[in-house]
């Protein structure tokens, strides 16, 4: 599967992507065991685009020592879905609907993160939430009374940028100068290795590529 090229567009509505990046995680937690936050690059990828750094060994990993801390009792299933909502849900997701609501002057609830239904979803044991290869399960049986099965069973639907198309296009002048500038705090041939898979389709590397040019424009404005 790692060597056929990656589908372009968003991984909700192709198996094979969704299959690219199960196996990439896969690979990621049988090499540390205690990789359960979601992170862009693996280790292995920041000592590759700066070799200079020093990488933590797991045990002192901020990231993950902040999440087996929060979360040590619980199973990995529970630890990730507590992991994004911690840190996902608030830093990310929530962050962006409520700039974009606010600059359009739109009041935007949640009502799924009503905090006796947030209490209550905790107190469910894991195969409430996910059951083989269905997720968010009790949810989908509730919705069954009211809802006709194309909506129940339908696939989750994100909101992405087509970054990978964009890149393959009208931004890849862009993108290989910014990964390619001489004030780089990366190594440059990495970087553009990055790119060059990315190019050929072998592998969606839109969201690293998206991370450095933003680390870039940050760096550049900074000195």
């Amino acid at each position: 599967i790692n060597r056929m090229p990656a589908p372009a567009g968003y991984y909700g509505k192709s198996l094979f992507k969704k299959a690219k990046l199960f196996i990439a995680a896969a690979n990621q937690i049988q090499a540390d065991p205690l990789s359960v936050a979601p992170r862009v690059f693996s280790n292995d990828d920041i000592s590759r685009l700066f070799p200079a750094l020093t990488i933590p060994v797991p045990e002192q990993d901020p990231l993950i020592m902040s999440s087996t801390a929060l979360f040590k009792d619980y199973g990995r299933v529970e630890t990730m879905l507590r992991t994004d909502f911690m840190t996902y849900l608030p830093d990310d997701i929530l962050v962006k609907v409520d700039r974009m609501s606010m600059y359009h002057a739109l009041e935007v609830r949640c009502p799924f993160l009503d905090h006796r239904l947030i209490e209550l979803a905790y107190r469910m044991p894991a195969e409430f939430k996910i059951k083989r290869f269905t997720s968010k399960y009790i949810l989908r049986q509730l919705a069954r009374r009211k809802l006709p099965p194309d909506i129940t069973n339908r696939a989750k639907q994100g909101f992405m940028v087509p970054l990978d198309i964009w890149f393959k296009r009208e931004l890849k002048g862009f993108m290989f100068d910014m990964l390619n500038d001489n004030h780089a705090v990366w190594s440059k041939s990495e970087a553009l290795r990055l790119l060059k898979e990315h190019l050929s389709g072998r592998q969606d590397q839109a969201i690293k590529l998206w991370s450095l040019a933003v680390l870039g424009a940050w760096a550049k404005a900074k000195m």
